[in-house]
């Protein structure tokens, strides 16, 4: 690599966020053997965004639950500790990426180049013979 990409690089690097303590705690947390619900739910509930967004997922359409879910620990149970992970991740990147006038990024094609990696991840398990959830 030429000198000018490397300092290029770094200055791109240099500028990016970094996540918040609360999705690094949850990102620790989650990739231990032993983590637990409550384990989250102490991370969680301190950070009032990510515990609205949690709420707000496992409220929605998409899970179609008879009763509204209003207990944090219970939405981490049903929703899984890998699920909670991913929207916690997620929520500190959107959140990093919002009001930021990128020339290079767009959100829409962010997203559809998120969905797509994702979508290429799991065809790449099945052909690996690695279960996947159906979900």
């Amino acid at each position: 690599m030429s000198d000018q990409y490397t300092d290029t690089l770094q200055r791109y690097i240099d500028k990016m966020p970094s996540l918040s303590t609360t999705v690094t705690k949850v990102l620790e947390v989650c990739n231990r053997q032993d983590v637990s619900p409550n384990d989250l739910n102490k991370i969680i509930s301190l950070d009032p965004v990510l515990a609205g967004n949690v709420l707000k997922l496992i409220n929605s359409a998409y899970y179609a639950l008879p009763n509204q879910i209003t207990l944090l620990t219970k939405a981490i149970i049903i929703l899984g500790i890998n699920t909670v992970k991913n929207l916690a991740l997620s929520t500190a990147v959107v959140g990093a990426l919002k009001g930021h006038k990128n020339p290079y990024l767009s959100m829409d094609k962010f997203w559809a180049h998120s969905l797509c990696v994702g979508v290429a991840a799991k065809e790449l398990a099945v052909l690996n013979k690695i279960p996947v959830s159906q979900r």
